[in-house]
């Protein structure tokens, strides 16, 4: 009797002892999926957070960047140097410097991690940087037709190095603005705007 009441004591001890281990499992499981729930909402919100700020950060720069080349483009100044026939080396020598100069300044007073290059029909070119023009001409260029044609910009994928200047392999992405005569109309070149992507 004594050994049959043993016998029914463990019986109920195992099932005791299973049923608290399955409860422990079962509200261990509950607890952890809430908290990975929390978890999960925590990250969502953090990340959309990180996310808006981004994409209000690049609203802002791509926003900037035209409003650099637009200002560019309808600077009176600019437009009149770009009007009329090149002249000699020293004269185009101190025009690159006047003109790459208030390029410099236009640009630092929006943002001075912008590259801006301005690329005359005439044959003039200016820039915003200290970095050296690859070549002497860039009409024939794919990307300057493109700009021509257009009426108002034109933005260009992510590329490797900058289209015009002579840079270390960074990733770019640029705008163009064509360069109207604004009382004739005449295309007089174009306003090329870069912005590396590390800098965004």
């Amino acid at each position: 009797l004594n050994i049959r009441k043993e016998g029914v004591q463990r019986k109920i001890f195992v099932v005791f002892a299973a049923f608290a281990a399955a409860m422990v499992l079962v509200f261990g499981g509950v607890t952890a999926g809430y908290l990975l729930v929390i978890e999960v909402r925590e990250t969502k919100e953090s990340l959309m957070t990180d996310l808006t700020a981004i994409s209000d950060q690049f609203e802002r720069q791509t926003r900037t960047v035209y409003q650099i080349g637009k200002t560019v483009s309808e600077n009176r100044e600019i437009q009149k140097a770009l009007k009329r026939p090149t002249g000699s080396m020293e004269e185009r020598y101190w025009d690159d410097i006047f003109f790459s100069s208030e390029l410099l300044y236009i640009s630092k007073y929006f943002d001075e991690n912008i590259s801006v290059y301005v690329l005359g029909e005439n044959g003039s070119l200016f820039k915003s940087g200290y970095l050296s023009f690859c070549q002497e001409n860039y009409s024939g260029e794919e990307w300057y037709q493109t700009i021509r044609r257009e009426k108002d910009f034109t933005w260009f994928d992510i590329h490797m190095g900058s289209r015009v200047a002579v840079s270390p392999e960074n990733q770019y992405i640029s705008m163009g603005i064509p360069m109207n005569d604004l009382e004739t109309n005449r295309f007089l070149g174009v306003v090329l705007v870069e912005l590396k992507v590390d800098d965004i």
